[in-house]
């Protein structure tokens, strides 16, 4: 039986440096998340954005934050748990460098030993908001939480999490853009 994957898009941070919503930035006529989830799609059918915020016109399912969490974490709870036994590619709003071939290379990084594939871009900088989780990492993140720990890069420790490096040609896809600036490559 193989597992469902699915993905979550996480919306609804404060987006302070960029002064706007980033989930709602046009790049050549499309919303960021619409962008985020065109590149998602040919991999996951099922796609979520998490959080609170507008999003751009369309029929897109989403979950609210979970109650007494904060961060990206309150998010990606509450998507995993509307998905139970699903697999989950997290990808935050501002990554609209994302491509379909970066997502199928997270999943191909994953195996049933591994619980959580985040990708590291050097100097010990993780990424985990493109990352892959499967769901029976689920309650070491409800602990997290439960403990209000919010750092998302404490996943790292965990014993089935696997720390990998993207290869050059597909790295752009984790690039963050916190402000107009980063979009320029």
């Amino acid at each position: 039986m193989t597992t469902k994957l699915f993905s979550c898009v996480l919306i609804g941070g404060k987006s302070s440096r960029m002064g706007q919503p980033k989930q709602l930035i046009l790049q050549q006529g499309k919303s960021w998340f619409e962008i985020i989830y065109s590149q998602l799609s040919p991999v996951c059918k099922n796609i979520i954005a998490a959080g609170a915020g507008d999003l751009p016109p369309g029929s897109w399912s989403r979950v609210a934050d979970k109650k007494n969490c904060r961060g990206p974490l309150s998010g990606i709870i509450s998507a995993m748990e509307s998905q139970p036994q699903a697999n989950c590619i997290v990808c935050s709003c501002d990554l609209p460098f994302i491509t379909t071939d970066a997502v199928r290379w997270l999943v191909e990084q994953s195996d049933p030993s591994t619980w959580a594939v985040i990708p590291s871009l050097g100097e010990g900088f993780l990424e985990p908001l493109f990352a892959y989780y499967d769901f029976r990492i689920l309650p070491f993140l409800k602990d997290l939480a439960e403990n209000k720990n919010y750092r998302l890069s404490d996943i790292s420790v965990h014993e089935k999490a696997r720390i990998v490096q993207p290869p050059t040609h597909l790295r752009l896809a984790w690039k963050n853009c916190n402000t107009l600036g980063d979009l320029s490559v």
